[in-house]
């Protein structure tokens, strides 16, 4: 399978998805559905702009996929999991910025010359940024209250 078949293949799956969850936003009221709405249409775009990009292309690449690396699939969905079942033990906080940080130290590209040292204080930025930004968004702006253990 080329890349560029498997680039269409997933335009469909994706606006699929979106319509599935445009139907399901149809239930919500005024307030709460607006931000939905914005995210499936920027995700129904995004798919339609990487469809016709590969229907209307007119360069054939014969580039196959790389090899599907099963260990860190796993691994990922391992971890995940862990998180998900932990939030309510010990604090959405803390749990989400030592999961970002293992999950981008994890996922950076093996094959690229980046010393483990800048991979962590890439992560920890990263991770501090996106912990601060929902505290921001979600504690403070929308008063929303996240899961909360005894770590915070």
């Amino acid at each position: 399978m080329t890349q560029r078949f498997a680039n269409i293949i997933m335009s469909f799956v994706m606006l699929g998805i979106c319509a599935v969850f445009l139907y399901q936003t149809n239930k919500l009221s005024y307030p709460s559905n607006v931000f939905p709405y914005i995210l499936i249409g920027g995700i129904a775009i995004l798919s339609l702009i990487i469809l016709l990009q590969n229907v209307f292309s007119k360069v054939e690449v014969r580039e196959k996929f790389n090899q599907i690396n099963y260990k860190r699939i796993i691994s990922i969905v391992v971890i995940s999991i862990i998180y998900i079942s932990v939030i309510s033990t010990f604090g959405f906080y803390s749990v989400t910025f030592i999961y970002l940080i293992v999950m981008c130290v994890s996922l950076q590209s093996q094959e690229a010359n980046i010393k483990m040292a800048m991979k962590v204080r890439n992560s920890l930025l990263l991770s501090t940024s996106i912990v601060i930004l929902v505290y921001i968004v979600f504690n403070i702006l929308l008063k929303v209250p996240t899961p909360r253990g005894f770590l915070i």
